[in-house]
């Protein structure tokens, strides 16, 4: 008998509803398991799949995933102690970043050193001459390129009021400064304190005398240093040499003959047809006062530096203490260029800056580099070490931005002493 849907009657056997609900019976007893639908409440497809078994573990499921997620929020928020190993690998990775910044910068560098030494040989082929290497230069009038026995130079400047510059930045000597506690008179103390200061000394004694707050060691070796004092001696037959600059001060400007034909020779480059024009800072060679040549040319007599042997020196000095009075228009350089004149067979310039290199109206960051291996200056006009530069006149700014950024090999740590003199 089909009990359909009201569910009465029985038979001891199960009887399946329409829609898969049942009721069960034992015997005559009839206890009736009866689905919802059975019930008469019609469920829809949705409330069905609910009810399921598998409905159930989604829901768990679901559950366990807000939870793990909360809980990972959690520990985001807690910070997790560095281990020692972490801090290590960080700190060793930082140094590496270093070691490839500062390798890169160094390369650089060698870039701009080779970039300029490729620059000066493609100039003086341009001028038909040949290259110059950074120790010797190949001329026409020299008679020897090795330099013969010298006596090491006597280093002597003059600050009456402290160290001078030179003894604050260092340089491979020792520095005589003959003005320590002495009155300063004027520029005519010079002439006063190094005459006797040279009397005291042996005739073939080698005497540099300088500046005292201007002009510092720029690093070029020793050797080379009176190797270039020796090539000019022999070039130009003189042993008095004099630093020169591009800016005219005190003498007579338009009688200062352009730079000779021994130190054309000497540098394998034209030196009077504007080879410095390009060395020339943006407002150089600006002034009435202190013109330039035209086209620019370091010509012009510098008092700041003087080298030679004592004999020779003597008798310069002591005509310009005595004469000072008489000659002297603005100060001691004024009479050094009246002496010149006079006597040009024993007195030659500087006319490459060799030796001391006057840089006023020059534009330091064309004209020089940071040598990468020793840290001084590096000469690109002529591919060498720079010995002493001179930041005189409008030079004494640029001075001060050189000691800062370059740093003298074993003698870089006095830059910061140095450092504390008052800029100007």
């Amino acid at each position: 008998m089909d009990r359909g849907s009201d569910g009465s009657g029985g038979s001891g056997e199960a009887v399946h509803g329409g829609d898969g609900g049942a009721y069960s019976t034992n015997g005559d007893l009839e206890s009736p398991v009866l689905t919802k639908e059975k019930q008469g409440v019609q469920l829809s497809d949705e409330q069905r799949s609910s009810d399921s078994p598998q409905s159930g573990k989604g829901i768990r499921i679901c559950l366990w995933f807000s939870l793990g997620f909360f809980i990972g929020v959690i520990f985001t928020q807690i910070p997790i102690p560095e281990s020692p190993f972490s801090k290590e690998l960080r700190k060793d990775s930082d140094t590496l970043h270093q070691f490839i910044v500062n390798d890169s910068k160094v390369i650089a560098k060698e870039s701009r050193v080779i970039a300029g030494a490729t620059e000066n040989a493609a100039h003086a082929l341009r001028l038909g001459g040949t290259t110059m290497s950074t120790t010797t230069t190949t001329t026409t009038t020299t008679t020897s390129t090795t330099t013969s026995t010298l006596p090491d130079p006597v280093f002597v400047t003059l600050q009456t009021k402290g160290s001078s510059l030179l003894q604050k930045v260092g340089g491979p000597f020792e520095v005589v400064n003959i003005g320590a506690g002495k009155p300063w008179h004027g520029y005519k103390t010079k002439f006063e304190l190094l005459l006797p200061f040279l009397k005291s000394k042996k005739d073939d004694d080698l005497v540099a005398f300088m500046d005292g707050t201007d002009i510092f060691w720029g690093g070029c070796e020793m050797k080379d240093f009176l190797h270039y004092y020796q090539q000019i001696v022999e070039a130009s037959g003189a042993s008095i040499v004099i630093s020169a600059e591009i800016a005219c001060g005190e003498q007579p400007c338009n009688k200062v003959p352009p730079a000779p034909e021994w130190a054309v020779n000497l540098a394998n480059i034209s030196l009077n047809d504007g080879f410095w024009q390009k060395y020339v800072s943006p407002k150089g060679c600006g002034s009435v006062g202190c013109p330039c040549a035209s086209p620019p040319a370091i010509k012009f007599l510098n008092s700041g530096f003087i080298i030679g042997p004592v004999k020779d020196l003597l008798p310069m000095i002591s005509w310009s203490l005595y004469n000072y009075d008489k000659e002297s228009t603005l100060g001691d350089q004024s009479v050094l260029a009246k002496y010149w004149f006079a006597n040009t067979d024993q007195i030659a310039l500087d006319y490459q800056g060799a030796l001391c290199l006057s840089t006023s109206d020059l534009n330091p960051y064309t004209l020089f580099a940071k040598d990468p291996i020793t840290g001084g200056l590096w000469n690109k006009a002529f591919g060498r070490m720079q010995c002493l530069t001179h930041g005189n006149g409008r030079g004494r700014y640029a001075l001060w931005d050189l000691l800062g950024r370059f740093s003298l090999g074993k003698h870089g740590e006095r830059y910061a002493k140095a450092l504390k003199f008052k800029k100007l």
